[in-house]
């Protein structure tokens, strides 16, 4: 028997759950969307795994395809603050206070099939990690990777290497 490194479907839910964080709800409170496939559902397995002590903003929507590995101390934000916004001479934190609404913004996020994150990576900014993507601990991804089969270490992240991959191989 093989071990199982995945999170059961009747589990997943709590997991995202205790994995969620809303750290500007007057901004917005999104849901983390699982796209998983037919097999994964009828198999009663989610196809994921995520860490218990996952950081998963969800004041924008964050969407995880199946095959996703979200290791420890991840932390994945789906909003910014937009320094600079704020009048002259205010502190940005009291602009902040004031009017959430112009000093923050929330974004959707994807993280494709078959991505890895490693521990302790951190995803402030970026909008997609592209398919089997596995991205270094400690890395942080400040733009979004769109380029498949790759690995990205490094702060800021940059690409170290392609992954090899069949251009017809078999569903993960």
């Amino acid at each position: 028997m093989h071990q199982q490194y995945t999170i059961p479907i009747s589990s997943v839910s709590d997991r995202l759950k205790r994995a969620s964080y809303v750290p500007h709800p007057e901004i917005g409170s999104c849901n983390i969307v699982l796209q998983l496939s037919r097999a994964a559902a009828d198999s009663g397995d989610s196809h994921v795994y995520v860490a218990p002590d996952a950081l998963l903003d969800t004041t924008g929507q964050l969407t995880i395809e199946e095959w996703v590995m979200i290791s420890h101390g991840v932390h994945i934000w789906t909003h910014k603050h937009v320094h600079g916004s704020e009048p002259a001479g205010v502190p940005f934190l009291q602009f902040q206070q004031e009017d959430p609404s112009k000093a923050i913004r929330a974004f959707p996020k994807i993280i494709r099939r078959g991505a890895w994150l490693y521990s302790c990576t951190v995803l402030p900014t970026c909008t997609e990690i592209a398919e089997c993507v596995v991205v270094a601990t400690g890395a942080v991804v400040v733009a979004p990777i769109l380029e498949p089969f790759t690995v990205w270490a490094g702060v800021p992240a940059r690409k170290i290497r392609e992954l090899p991959h069949a251009e017809h191989a078999p569903p993960l």
